[in-house]
């Protein structure tokens, strides 16, 4: 596939179909407003990114029907969505996706954070670690998905920059493989690998937390000071 291929933006029926599906799920956010609060995401905030519950799905959306959708902002309006299970189970324990969504590539999430007046961003995994470091924490921040989602064109995004922090979630480690790198120390790995000319650096978050639950559990100044935010260089 060319690089103009990948870049290019879908096609405007689809982006149409894609922003009405945002605009009528989004009457519904506040369905979700129990699991969100568990996520420590206020419903101004999710209305800001423009969450939604799938309540009528649109043709060809029915399995998404009762999830949370998560629209990708761009200038352009919606260019993808993911549909997460916000029912109260452990989705492994009942043969449940967690996250579900059309079959096409993967995008970066929260794009509109480059348009934010900062010499500095954070690179997270996952698009509610996302949301939580922009509205509420106040930093420019790009979702991207696991190591083996990263394209090479995605370097360009952050030409510019002067730091680039990559937060690392503390995954739990195979107990059966303890040397064997966790999917957050791949993630890291490659981020940091293909822009270490952006000044990229690794930040840990700790064992069994990511950036939603440490913001959660200690706060937005403790997540600040712990990415290094402040820290000239």
């Amino acid at each position: 596939m060319s690089s103009s291929a990948i870049l290019k933006l879908p096609s405007k029926k689809r982006r149409e179909s894609l922003d009405r599906a945002t605009s009528e799920y989004s009457e519904s956010v506040e369905l979700a407003a129990a699991y969100l609060q568990s996520r420590g995401i206020p419903i101004e905030v999710a209305r800001q990114w423009r969450l939604g519950v799938v309540l009528d799905p649109l043709p060809g959306h029915e399995e998404y029907k009762g999830r949370l959708s998560i629209p990708f902002l761009t200038p352009s309006g919606t260019v993808h969505m993911k549909f997460r299970c916000i029912a109260d189970h452990k989705c492994s324990n009942n043969g449940c996706a967690k996250y579900l969504g059309e079959s096409v590539q993967s995008r970066p999430f929260g794009v509109l954070s480059l348009h934010m007046d900062s010499a500095k961003i954070v690179v997270v995994e996952g698009e509610l670690d996302t949301i939580c470091a922009v509205s509420l924490a106040g930093v420019p921040a790009l979702g991207l998905d696991g190591a083996n989602k990263w394209k090479p064109h995605y370097k360009y995004m952050f030409e510019g920059y002067s730091e680039v922090i990559v937060v690392k979630d503390g995954d739990v480690r195979d107990p059966d493989d303890p040397k064997k790198p966790t999917s957050a120390e791949r993630f890291a790995d490659t981020v940091v690998g293909a822009l270490y000319d952006r000044g990229a650096r690794a930040v840990s978050m700790p064992p069994g937390e990511d950036t939603n639950s440490f913001i959660r559990q200690h706060g937005v100044e403790a997540w600040l000071d712990r990415i290094g935010w402040g820290d000239s260089r």
